[in-house]
């Protein structure tokens, strides 16, 4: 009859402390995303004015690149979008728009959102 099998030590278990046994998991960050941080005059880009001439209107989806001091470094469409509308609404806010800028574990972090911008000739 075969001897007793000597097993050796555990290996780690993920989330465990090295010897087997299972630990609390870590605490994960608290992520909170950017909030827009800017009166409300500054909101509407500027309508383009052969888009008014013309009567035409626009529904953009835009993502936006947000660095961590509450910048908005990019703008781009999420989808079709008129190319005149587009650059309005692109410079209007880099220039313009800021956010307290997302947040992990307290620290300000650079994010990215999805907005819905319309533009409407009823609000001109």
């Amino acid at each position: 009859m075969p001897g007793p099998i000597e097993l050796g030590p555990m290996p780690p278990i993920p989330g465990g402390n090295g010897i087997g046994e299972i630990t609390d998991p870590p605490v994960p960050l608290l992520r909170v995303g950017p909030r827009l941080a800017i009166s409300e005059n500054l909101i509407r880009p500027p309508y383009p004015e052969a888009k008014r001439r013309l009567e035409q209107e626009a529904v953009l989806r835009l993502r936006l690149g947000i660095d961590d001091h509450g910048r908005v470094r990019s703008v781009d469409p999420v989808g079709a979008a008129d190319p005149m509308f587009l650059a309005s609404a692109r410079s209007h806010l880099i220039r313009n728009w800021r956010y307290a800028p997302a947040t992990e574990g307290g620290r300000p972090v650079a994010s990215s959102i999805v907005i819905t911008l319309r533009f409407e000739l009823d609000e001109v």
